[in-house]
């Protein structure tokens, strides 16, 4: 049973941003049954904090990244490794008692915020294997540094192109001059359709460009049987990635 804890407190830096999150947390308790709580720092125990800070440390660094705030990343923890709540709340899910990740965080040099981490548990639901998150980013940044991998003569576009209703994990341009729009996936099922698809309909939108101007795509490792058949309907473009043997 997945629960999560945000812990706050009151203060304007942030405060514009509670709303957000407690309305995507109504989201997560009515479609996925997901409870939540609220804690303010104020009303917590010094023992409870030193609690708190032990859970977030028990997570293994290859599922939550790195989680203290160094140069401009506002992380849970301060650089003296105490709760960064003057600076951002904190979300913490748990997977029955035991804590199995934490926001904000960085995995590689991505920034997950809250807003993210819950946005993806909402779409696709919490997958307890980190280290399909930590290569996420590998995936995106191989592609970046050589689009040909995917399409002999293909160029990038962007990465973590914002598109209004979210974010393209990578837009390259193929070589018949068309836009791809990418999600990336570890282990790829039928959600992303549907998020390869909004993403793409965004980008159109913010470039004034034609449905039959755009390609999506979808670039995995590994991916559901069912995904073959529902990519051949909604005319997306599905790549696996792998290795061949050379000798």
């Amino acid at each position: 049973m997945l629960s999560l804890l945000v812990v706050y407190r009151n203060t304007v830096s942030y405060s514009d941003r509670m709303s957000s999150i407690v309305s995507i947390l109504e989201d997560l308790k009515s479609l996925r049954g997901i409870g939540y709580s609220l804690r303010e720092v104020s009303s917590l125990s010094v023992g409870e904090v030193v609690g708190l800070l032990a859970q977030i440390r028990e997570i293994p660094p290859q599922n939550r990244g790195r989680i203290i705030s160094t140069g401009g990343s506002i992380l849970p923890l301060s650089h003296s490794k105490k709760l960064n709540v003057e600076n951002t709340p904190i979300l913490i899910l748990y997977s029955g008692k035991s804590p199995s990740q934490v926001y904000p965080h960085m995995i590689s040099k991505h920034y997950v915020s809250i807003e993210d981490g819950l946005g993806t548990i909402l779409e696709t639901g919490f997958s307890e294997k980190g280290d399909e998150s930590l290569l996420e980013p590998v995936l995106q940044k191989l592609i970046t540094r050589n689009p040909s991998v995917l399409e002999k003569g293909a160029s990038l576009i962007g990465a973590e192109v914002n598109v209004q209703v979210g974010v393209a994990d990578l837009i390259l341009k193929g070589e018949d001059g068309k836009s791809i729009v990418i999600e990336i996936k570890v282990r790829a099922d039928d959600s992303a359709i549907g998020q390869v698809s909004r993403i793409a309909e965004g980008y159109a939108s913010t470039h004034n460009l034609q449905p039959n101007q755009i390609r999506k795509a979808i670039v995995c490792v590994d991916y559901v049987k069912t995904l073959i058949e529902a990519c051949k309907g909604a005319k997306i473009e599905l790549y696996v990635l792998g290795t061949n043997r050379v000798v």
